[in-house]
C-alpha cells in the first residue's frame, strides 16, 4: 500500500538528513515509539483501528517494572513477526492501509492476490507513512512525495507531543488532523519550529471543538491549506502527485490526483492588488486570503474535476452571478455595501483573474466595463442603454456578445477601438470554455467601477 511507500522514503530522507544509517526497527524504536505512542492510551498520536497499541492488557500481562505502552509495543512487534513469516493474516490492524483480515469485514474490498513484500521492514514503513498523512479540511488525509514536506510534519510530531503533554483534558490520537494544522499555519516559519508551533498554538486556542469533555482539533478549510502550500512550499512541484484516503472501520480513497499550485501561487498577489485599488478597505486591517476564501467545492468533490488547483478553487455561491446563463439570472450582482461582502467580491474577482491568467484578457475586461460606463452614461444614466448593457450578461456564446457590442458601437461609436479589439480577442485569443469567465469578469468590473 501506499503508506508503506511513503515510510520507506522517509526513511531514506531521514538517513540522508542526519548521516545515519538506521533500519526501520531501529528509528521505530528509537524515533517513533517515544514520540507516537509511549504515553497513556489517550496521548497517543496516532490511531490505528484494531491494532494491538489500541487493546487492553490483561491484568496477568501487567507488571510494575515495565510500563503498560512498552508492552502494547511489544505485543505489536511481534504481530508484525508473525505476519512476516506468515504466521499470521496481514491486515490493516498490523500494517498501516492495508485491507481487513477477513474477506467478510468492510474493508476486504482491498483484498488482492498480489504477493507483496511483508517484511517486517515493509509494514513499519507503513507507520511511518500513516504518521505523515496530512488531514485536509472534508475528511480526507492525503499522502506527499515532498521531502520538504516531508521532513516538516515529521519536525511537527515532537510539537505535538508537546502540545498534548502540556494541555489538560486534549483530545489524542489526531495525528492527520494535526499535520493539517502544521502545514497550514506553521508552514509559514518552516525555519522557525518554535514559532511555527506558537502559530498553531494560537489557531488551536482560537478555533477547537469539544468532545467528550476533551479538547478536539478541528480541522482548517482546505482550501487555506492549499494557500499555504502554494506560498511557502518553497520546492513544491507545479503538477505534483498526492494520494487521498480516509482509513477507519471503512476505508475510502480518492486515489492519486495531481495538486496543481503554479496558477494558485498568483492568487495571493491578485487578490492584494485588488484589496490595495478598492477605496473602501484598509488594507492595513485586512485579512489574507486564505482567511476570508470559501469554496464552492467539498475536497471529495473537488478531486474528481482534474486534481487540486485554480479550477476546484471556485468560490462559494460565485455560480449566483456568473453571466452568460439565464438560468443563473446573469443580470443578478453582488451587493458592495459592507466590508464583507466586498472582501467575497474580490475573491470572486481574484478567482476569475486566475483563471484566464492571461494580462492582455484581463486589461481587455477593464477596458470594455470603462466602455460600457462611458457609454451609458455617467451624470444622466440612460435606462435604455443601462439595460442594453446589462442584457450583454445574458449572452450565451461570443457570437451573441459580438451582436450586442455591435449593437452598441452603432448607437455610439466613441468605444469604437475597444470594442473591435474585444470582437477581435474573443474570436483569436479567448477560447470558448473561457468566454463565460470572461463576460463575468467584464461585468463584475463594470459593476465595481459603478460602485466606486
Amino acid at each position: 500500500m501506499y503508506t508503506q511507500e511513503i515510510g520507506r522514503k522517509f526513511l531514506s530522507l531521514y538517513n540522508e538528513k542526519t548521516g545515519g544509517k538506521i533500519s526501520a526497527l531501529e528509528f521505530f524504536e528509537e524515533e517513533f515509539f517515544p514520540v507516537l505512542y509511549d504515553s497513556e492510551d489517550h496521548l497517543q498520536l496516532m490511531q490505528v483501528t484494531n491494532s494491538s497499541f489500541f487493546q487492553k492488557i490483561s491484568k496477568k500481562d501487567q507488571t510494575d517494572e515495565i510500563r503498560d505502552s512498552v508492552i502494547k509495543k511489544d505485543r505489536f512487534l511481534n504481530d508484525v513477526k508473525e505476519v512476516s513469516i506468515g504466521e499470521k493474516k496481514i491486515s490493516g490492524a498490523v500494517a498501516v492501509g492495508f485491507m481487513a483480515g477477513d474477506i467478510d469485514k468492510g474493508t476486504s474490498g482491498q483484498i488482492s492476490s498480489i504477493d507483496f513484500d511483508l517484511s517486517e521492514e515493509n509494514i513499519l514503513y507503513s507507520w511511518f507513512g500513516g504518521a505523515l498523512g496530512v488531514g485536509f479540511g472534508g475528511g480526507y488525509d492525503f499522502l506527499f512525495e515532498n521531502e520538504e514536506l516531508l521532513w516538516f510534519i515529521f519536525e511537527g510530531w515532537k510539537f505535538y507531543r508537546k502540545f498534548l503533554n502540556e494541555t489538560s483534558k486534549a483530545k489524542g490520537r489526531q495525528i492527520e488532523t494535526w499535520n493539517g494544522l502544521w502545514v497550514c499555519h506553521g508552514l509559514q516559519y518552516k525555519n522557525d519550529l518554535s514559532k511555527a508551533y506558537d502559530q498553531v498554538l494560537d489557531h488551536i486556542n482560537s478555533d477547537h471543538g469539544i468532545q467528550g469533555g476533551l479538547i478536539k482539533l478541528n480541522r482548517p478549510e482546505w482550501s487555506e491549506q492549499i494557500f499555504s502550500l502554494s506560498r511557502y512550499l518553497s520546492s513544491i512541484e507545479n503538477n505534483e502527485l498526492i494520494y487521498g484516503y480516509s482509513y477507519g472501520q471503512m476505508n475510502k480513497t480518492l486515489g492519486f490526483l495531481h495538486l496543481n499550485l503554479d496558477k494558485v501561487k498568483r492568487m495571493p498577489e491578485l487578490f492584494d492588488q485588488l484589496l490595495d485599488s478598492d477605496p473602501e478597505l484598509k488594507r492595513s486591517q485586512v485579512k489574507k486570503l486564505e482567511e476570508v476564501y470559501r469554496t464552492h467545492f467539498s475536497i471529495e468533490k473537488a478531486a474528481t474535476i482534474g486534481g487540486i488547483g485554480v479550477k476546484s478553487l471556485k468560490p462559494k455561491d460565485l455560480y449566483k452571478y456568473t453571466a452568460g446563463d439565464v438560468r443563473n439570472n446573469a443580470k443578478k450582482v453582488p451587493k458592495l455595501d459592507k466590508e464583507e461582502k466586498r472582501l467575497t467580491f474580490i475573491t470572486y474577482l481574484t478567482w476569475i483573474q486566475a483563471m484566464l491568467n492571461n494580462e492582455d484578457t484581463l486589461k481587455l475586461s477593464e477596458e470594455v466595463a470603462e466602455a460600457l460606463i462611458q457609454f451609458q452614461g455617467k451624470e444622466n444614466r440612460l435606462r435604455t442603454r443601462i439595460k442594453q448593457v446589462e442584457e450583454l450578461w445574458e449572452s450565451r456564446n461570443r457570437q451573441q456578445l459580438i451582436d450586442g457590442l455591435s449593437a452598441i458601437l452603432e448607437e455610439d461609436s466613441s468605444s469604437a477601438e475597444t470594442i473591435n479589439k474585444t470582437v477581435e480577442q474573443l474570436m483569436t485569443s479567448i477560447p470558448q470554455d473561457m468566454f463565460r469567465l470572461f463576460l463575468t469578469l467584464v461585468k463584475f468590473k463594470y459593476h465595481y467601477y459603478q460602485s466606486n
